[in-house]
């Protein structure tokens, strides 16, 4: 039997309901090759294994790899220039920590890093970058691992995560980042409501993660309140229209990976 760490994390009330959905994905994206999932449970700090059975199984780890991404289950998986996904825990003055799936390992993009790669950085405060780059707690991240040393990582964004939010948040509409629900949730909640016309698109960046598009005459404020209150989510943040100073800086290192940007969500 094959365990495959997988790029989501279970949390809070609707867990359930986030893991019957990433159970039907997975078995979904597996359907036509000869592997059985025979099971996919949470692990440590919300973090989701899928256990694979049969001859295409390394086939199998190859497709969720590119479609939901594989985390490392040790620390020896870790190497300097490796590609890492993982999720935003905070963005500090020092710099933004990510959480990869393992204990007592600290990721760090460090601050002076991100303000070579947003150039805007230099020109406003953290908490405005935050925002404007959705540097939101649980959002979806790629890395390029720089240096390992003891229980430290330091990298850097990846290049094609880097293309990806440029074209999100330079699109001109307001964003809100919702966790804790599945998409499933999300849309009925809004059902035939008057702010349904507002959403002009939803993704689901996990099973218990949405990002939403709005029309950019919707004022984003009085949207999320009204979100927190019929919703209850986990988490809500949200996004103004943001106009770049200049061009993200991609670094020579990511030219390997110089593809078309990878869906960021799951489906």
């Amino acid at each position: 039997m094959l365990v495959v760490r997988l790029n989501q994390r279970i949390y809070g009330p609707y867990g359930l309901d986030g893991l019957k959905a990433l159970r039907s994905i997975v078995e979904n994206m597996l359907n036509g090759i000869e592997v059985k999932v025979s099971e996919v449970a949470v692990g440590s700090r919300g973090w989701t294994e899928a256990f694979l059975e049969g001859p295409d199984a390394d086939v199998a780890v190859r497709i969720l790899e590119e479609h939901i991404g594989v985390l490392p289950r040790t620390p020896d998986e870790l190497s300097e220039g490796a590609l890492l996904k993982g999720r935003v825990l905070t963005l500090k003055d020092d710099g933004l920590y990510v959480d990869v799936g393992l204990e007592n390992l600290a990721v760090r993009v460090p601050v002076q890093t991100l303000r070579g790669q947003f150039l805007d950085v230099f020109f406003m405060d953290l908490e405005k970058a935050r925002r404007a780059y959705m540097l939101y707690s649980e959002f979806p991240v790629e890395l390029y691992v720089e240096r390992l040393y003891g229980d430290t990582v330091e990298a850097r964004l990846s290049w094609r995560w880097l293309r990806w939010v440029e074209d999100t948040a330079f699109s001109g509409f307001s964003r809100v980042y919702i966790t804790g629900l599945t998409l499933r949730r999300v849309k009925r909640a809004l059902g035939k409501t008057r702010y349904r016309p507002a959403v002009l698109e939803y993704r689901a960046l996990g099973v218990l993660e949405t990002l939403m598009a709005l029309d950019p005459l919707v004022d984003v404020e009085r949207f999320s309140l009204w979100l927190r209150k019929t919703l209850n989510p986990l988490g809500l943040e949200f996004s103004e229209p943001f106009e770049s100073l200049g061009e993200l800086a991609y670094a020579v290192q990511d030219e390997v990976g110089l593809t078309a940007s990878p869906p960021f969500q799951i489906r």
